[in-house]
């Protein structure tokens, strides 16, 4: 009779067992939880001259949105971002076409209801968070890109 070593009985019984699963079933637990996003924001002239040509959005350094046309005093984006996992994201706003090389814009409005929010939700269901992005005023040259960062829960 021969002896098997004690390693190789192991290495045998683990391989039983793994292949005992069925081989075809799918992970044993879900996939990684994400989120979806809607991002509202709005740029304007602090001065209130139309001076804006071009803008764009980024979210987490990607252009999600841009806006290229007559020279308007503000911009405004609302979009959705679908698939984003919880953790620290950014927003971000560049002026890409400017009358002037620098000027001062305010992002979140002038209005006091107007805000710069990016709403939270589940793939399916009522929004989990609305976070507001802080009122600033800001000098940007043209490209320049000015971001807020926030965390999705």
């Amino acid at each position: 009779m021969r002896r098997i070593s004690l390693a190789a009985l192991s290495l045998l019984a683990l391989s039983v067992l793994s292949c005992s699963s069925g081989g075809d079933e799918g992970p044993t637990g879900p996939g990684p939880m994400t989120r979806n996003l809607v991002i509202a924001f709005t740029v304007d002239n602090a001065a209130g001259v139309q001076t804006i040509t071009g803008a764009r959005l980024l979210f987490d350094g990607r252009l999600i949105d841009r806006y290229q046309g007559s020279a308007l005093r503000s911009a405004g984006f609302n979009i959705a971002v679908e698939r984003v996992t919880p953790g620290e994201h950014t927003v971000g706003i560049s002026v890409e076409h400017a009358a002037q090389s620098a000027v001062l814009y305010r992002t979140g409005g002038a209005g006091a209801t107007a805000l710069n929010t990016v709403t939270v939700t589940n793939a399916t269901g009522p929004a989990i968070a609305v976070i507001n992005l802080p009122k600033d005023v800001v000098a940007l040259a043209s490209g320049q890109v000015h971001e807020h960062r926030f965390q999705v829960p």
